[in-house]
């Protein structure tokens, strides 16, 4: 089994669980580089054509920032 095309990562590593950032990156040439989000905030993964953004709100009652 290979590399994932793409890692996300939410919230950074001292700001707690509940941070509504999101880190994205993608393979590219056997190294992982940083993805900027696009207009509407998503992160655009060209190699599974696949956009993942922050949706918040109340899931199995759990109100949380929900990555989608």
């Amino acid at each position: 089994m290979g590399r994932p095309s793409a890692i996300a990562r939410l919230g950074a590593a001292n700001s707690g669980f509940m941070s509504k950032r999101v880190e994205v990156y993608q393979l590219v040439a056997a190294n992982y580089e940083r993805i900027a989000a696009n207009e509407r905030g998503h992160y655009a993964i060209a190699t599974i054509d696949v956009e993942l953004g922050i949706w918040s709100g109340h899931y199995r009652n759990l109100d949380l920032p929900w990555l989608h």
